[in-house]
């Protein structure tokens, strides 16, 4: 079972000041990391199960932007999945083709796998920064929800399709989640 008390978040510059506000609400006033140093910073303080990531990618060098700096696929390392933690973070990486593009088929999933992270939901196509939040924002809330059921992986994903789709957020068809099917949220 997965637990998602601690979280973190950052977003690229391509994501509205406005959008990453409400989604700073909505998990209750965290903070935002507006770096890559700053993130293995937080993360390296707190064991954190959730990681909110809301990047611009670029897939012809492999890179996810936050706050105007970029982070190339290949130099994603455990300190930015799990610190120096014991964990295994369930991680949100909403933005454009993160699971990967005609130009980079295999996408970031892999690298957060690989370095720790027991979940990685993550996105089919091109992504809108107010879609990222919305999407960032319904699933963080649906999964730290206190009075929801605890649920396997799958129907996690499937009903927050469901329930997205349902409220008009067409986006969140394009939403995949990678990870042991046994896993429950």
């Amino acid at each position: 079972r997965l637990a998602v008390t601690h979280v973190a978040l950052a977003a690229s510059t391509k994501v509205r000041s406005t959008d990453v506000k409400r989604t700073l609400t909505s998990f209750g006033g965290i903070t935002r990391t507006t770096t890559w140093e700053a993130w293995t910073t937080a993360l390296a303080a707190t064991p954190t199960e959730l990681l909110v990531l809301m990047p611009h990618t670029d897939p012809k060098v492999k890179t996810l932007e936050i706050s105007g700096k970029p982070l190339r696929s290949g130099r994603i390392e455990r300190k930015h999945v799990t610190g120096p933690h014991e964990i295994a973070p369930v991680v949100m990486l909403f933005g454009c083709d993160t699971a990967g593009s005609k130009d980079d088929p295999a996408g970031y999933v892999p690298r957060f796998m690989a370095k720790g992270a027991a979940v990685v939901f993550s996105t089919l196509t091109m992504l809108l920064g107010r879609h990222a939040a919305a999407l960032s924002e319904r699933l963080g809330t649906t999964l730290r929800a206190p009075d929801r059921t605890v649920q396997p992986l799958g129907e996690v994903i499937a009903t927050f399709r469901r329930e997205a789709v349902r409220d008009g957020l067409i986006s969140a068809l394009a939403v995949t989640a990678y990870g042991d099917a046994d896993w429950k949220v």
